[in-house]
């Protein structure tokens, strides 16, 4: 699981470039959990991106999420930290994304009474 995100993130052949590894999270935890990664990961990650502006910050979010549900589910502890090093890695690649705060959606925003 730590080599494909990796492999994602920081390609070789890409001069350490890569991708934000998103999709890769997702196809790394569908494998490892089968059903359970679908599901809820695909939940958090759909409330977020319905609550916030920055997609950024919705994957991040969203994972964290993901993470504390495999810890109240008691998941043993190589998986929680195959997960932490997946966080660190996604924070890593959204840096600069995050730097801006959590936003919420216009939608949410006039539904709270802001502009």
């Amino acid at each position: 699981a730590i080599s494909c995100l990796l492999g994602s993130a920081y390609s070789p052949w890409l001069r350490f470039r890569g991708g934000k590894s998103i999709a890769c999270t997702f196809g790394v935890w569908t494998g490892v959990l089968m059903y359970e990664a679908p599901l809820f990961l695909g939940a958090f990650l759909t409330l977020y991106v319905l609550l916030l502006r920055t997609d950024a910050w919705s994957a991040v979010l969203g994972f964290f999420s993901f993470l504390l549900y495999l810890w109240f589910r008691g998941s043993e502890a190589s998986l929680l930290m195959a997960g932490a090093f997946n966080a660190l890695v996604l924070v890593l690649k959204h840096a600069a994304d995050l730097a801006g705060g959590p936003r919420p959606r216009p939608w949410l925003a006039r539904l709270a009474g802001q502009r």
